[in-house]
């Protein structure tokens, strides 16, 4: 179990560090994209997995770092992630991983230009059933392993802090679409 939680905690910690431009300019670097990208593999503890690909998804959030993406053969990795068994992410307290994961993987090859590689298998603009919660369930303590699983996995789709509002890539189309 050490092991375990502590490779969660720097799964965590990179996650965090992700939000910071010079750490995601390091992380771009072609030989620590490669690093990142061999530890995604599909067997991989699942709560892992989200959290490298959700650090994997902001740095490719910057069309600077596709190339890199690219050379170091990205979708070999998360292709195998889009594939039908979601049992690989069950774990004993929770099936809600494999969408997770499933989304995280299609986000990169979307934002690296390779949504052709994702096809019908995931639709990045319909939140998964019990992906959002509503605020009443996020006041409460996480009652349950899959609101937890929720919560830490999910990308938001927006954000409100104070006077300022941001939304993410997924969220702005979808309200673009919405309103078109």
């Amino acid at each position: 179990c050490c092991q375990h939680c502590t490779q969660i905690l720097v799964a965590r910690l990179l996650l965090f560090l992700s939000h910071i431009r010079r750490f995601r300019a390091k992380l771009s670097e072609r030989q620590q994209l490669k690093l990142l990208v061999q530890l995604l593999e599909p067997t991989l503890e699942p709560q892992l997995l989200c959290l490298v690909l959700q650090s994997l998804a902001l740095v490719a959030l910057d069309s600077s770092t596709h190339e890199a993406f690219i050379d170091v053969q990205i979708d070999d990795a998360l292709i195998q992630m889009l594939l039908p068994a979601d049992d690989w992410y069950y774990t004993n307290h929770s099936t809600k991983f494999g969408n997770f994961v499933k989304y995280h993987a299609a986000r990169i090859l979307v934002y690296v230009g390779m949504g052709d590689r994702v096809g019908s298998r995931v639709n990045l603009f319909t939140m998964h059933e019990g992906m959002e919660m509503s605020n009443m369930d996020k006041k409460a303590a996480y009652p349950n392993e899959d609101e937890y699983i929720c919560e830490t996995c999910s990308t938001p789709r927006s954000m409100h802090t104070f006077s300022k509002s941001a939304l993410s890539v997924e969220g702005f189309l979808k309200k673009l679409l919405e309103e078109v």
